[in-house]
């Protein structure tokens, strides 16, 4: 009798240990569903009495809510809702990048790449393994300076303006493209390609074909 009732107690132990953990994990999980859906609580506590149930499903990272209103309540715009949620809720976010798109390739022979609305070279470079860092592009040359030197705004520059002209079909040689580029880019720095960058140059023929050349020939008289 004596070893049946040891042996009752250590199941009961058992299950009692077993129990804890599954109310510790329990507790866990609720603890962090609740990270996710106090933000919803508190943008519409007004709906509270009409939400019935919110699951989150940490291992698919995806999120319902249940909703149930009366047949006689007032029309709500369920796509308003989720737009002032998801404003109030974070749920990853890269500093200077606001957005991010895959592009997938439509041919065999193409690559996919991503088109991103903002400027953070670090971003990706702990990401050597799926993104060709070499191969980044940017339409702001002077970013691209800042990163990778003056030599490479020069040539982003002329890439730039060929990609521009190219557009309407117009085609222009490197050769003057390049003259543009050197101009703005000799002095080690960016500068401007207006007025205003000309007023630095010592020629006021060179001024005068621009822009203002009234203003350019009475000082140069």
């Amino acid at each position: 009798m004596d070893s049946e009732e040891e042996k009752i107690s250590s199941v009961s132990e058992a299950q009692g240990a077993d129990s804890g953990k599954k109310r510790k994990r329990s507790d866990s999980q609720t603890s962090g569903v609740e990270k996710y859906t106090n933000a919803a609580r508190e943008a519409h506590s007004k709906y509270l009495s009409f939400l019935r149930d919110i699951k989150f499903d940490e291992e698919h990272n995806v999120s319902s809510v249940k909703i149930a209103f009366p047949l006689d309540f007032k029309k709500v715009l369920m796509l308003t809702l989720a737009e002032q949620t998801l404003s109030k809720v974070l749920v990853r976010h890269i500093p200077h990048i606001e957005k991010c798109t895959f592009v997938k390739p439509k041919n065999d022979n193409e690559e996919p790449f991503l088109v991103v609305q903002g400027i953070n070279f670090g971003a990706f470079y702990p990401h050597q393994d799926v993104i060709d860092i070499n191969r980044i592009e940017t339409n702001h040359s002077y970013a691209l300076s800042s990163k990778y030197g003056v030599e490479a705004m020069r040539a982003n520059i002329m890439k730039e303006i060929q990609m521009v002209f190219g557009v309407y079909g117009i085609s222009v040689d490197r050769r003057h493209l390049s003259l543009i580029a050197d101009f703005m880019t000799f002095n080690g720095e960016y500068r401007a390609f207006n007025r205003i960058g000309m007023e630095e140059s010592s020629s006021p023929f060179l001024k005068m074909s621009y822009e203002t050349t009234m203003k350019y020939l009475v000082n140069a008289a």
